[in-house]
């Protein structure tokens, strides 16, 4: 008698994990390859608006992550860009060092970490990105379970206060 409990908790469990592997049995997306895209700006920049904007024509892309910091080497006493922080300044500067090269500028890009070009010339932005797709790491991007399907649990004890019946 005391085993019919036990055989309907096994058996309630088994299910309970044949429904999760169901739902992560479907087929793996396929790798995208993500291309990011890091302009280095400022407020006092003549060439940054264009960049800017083909920033923002970029942007929406699924497969372009588009970032832009704005560089403290333009400020001056009496002004500064409320946007810009010394860390995106040292992040540039980095880049510059990875390089090898003795200068930064703005409107600056960079594709990936690696091609660096003048932003505000959109053939040229097009064509690293180009570039950068072909050529870049590709990436995973895991989707989330829908409504229905079944979630793997987090941990034991959210296995177990199901199996239970228990709220989590």
């Amino acid at each position: 008698m005391m085993h019919r409990p036990l055989l309907k908790l096994l058996l309630g469990a088994l299910s309970l994990l044949a429904c999760c592997e169901l739902g992560y049995a479907q087929e793996p997306p396929a790798p995208v390859r993500l291309v990011v895209v890091e302009l280095f700006q400022s407020q006092g920049c003549s060439s940054c608006p264009p960049a800017e904007a083909n920033l923002n024509a970029i942007a929406g892309q699924p497969d372009i992550l588009a970032l832009s910091y704005g560089v403290t080497y333009w400020d001056s006493p009496g002004w500064k860009d409320t946007f810009a922080t010394r860390a995106y300044t040292d992040r540039q500067w980095a880049y510059a060092k990875y390089r090898r090269r003795n200068n930064a500028w703005t409107s600056q890009a960079y594709v990936n970490g690696h091609a660096d070009l003048a932003s505000s010339d959109r053939e040229k932005l097009d064509q690293a990105i180009a570039d950068a797709t072909s050529q870049g790491p590709q990436l995973v991007l895991a989707e989330r379970p829908t409504r229905g399907q079944c979630r793997k649990p987090r941990s034991l004890q959210t296995l177990r206060h199901a199996l239970l019946g228990l709220r989590v």
